[in-house]
């Protein structure tokens, strides 16, 4: 994790306030991680962090782009992400089993928030990855492909085993 010393954000000695980190991700990011399912991206990471007398509020908000094979049409596209996730970080000498909250222990001068970006990027991908891209130029989407599945569609419409059973239901 040594690669990733970059995504860490200094908690000791920061002030009572808001605190907005930056971060750009790309694949370099990604490569990180054992079998990640991303790999070309262009993300943007902004956390806000508030810091408060025993507790630090902190929200990732995610936006960009990633590469993925379309749902709809099996082209390699730019599929839109964004999201924003809050966290509740407080300061404790041990570390609790707590799923909502982050414990750091009070002498902790960074906390490392790779594992929570790459986390939330990958629940930022909606699970149908497909997009309304008729106003790109130009069109990612392959035409091919999507006459087939139109003239599948039409051909299922006069299945006659389909139809069959649909009588046995409706008797």
């Amino acid at each position: 994790m040594d690669a990733l010393k970059h995504y860490a954000i200094p908690i000791q000695g920061l002030g009572h306030g808001i605190h907005n980190f930056d971060f750009d991700i790309n694949e370099s990011f990604f490569e990180h991680f054992e079998h990640s399912p991303i790999g070309t991206s262009d993300i943007q990471v902004n956390i806000v962090l508030t810091r408060k007398p025993e507790v630090m509020d902190i929200v990732f908000n995610i936006q960009g782009t990633v590469l993925t094979p379309c749902d709809r049409c099996l082209t390699d596209i730019h599929l839109p992400i964004e999201g924003s996730f809050p966290m509740l970080i407080k300061n404790a000498e041990e570390e609790a089993d707590d799923v909502d909250v982050i414990h750091v222990n009070t002498s902790q001068r960074k906390l490392q928030v790779a594992q929570y970006i790459y986390e939330f990027v990958l629940l930022s991908v909606p699970i149908i990855k497909t997009y309304n891209c008729e106003d790109d130029d130009p069109r990612p989407c392959d035409d091919n492909t999507l006459d087939k599945l139109e003239s599948n569609q039409d051909t299922e419409a006069s299945n006659p085993f389909k139809d069959q059973l649909q009588n046995f239901k409706d008797n």
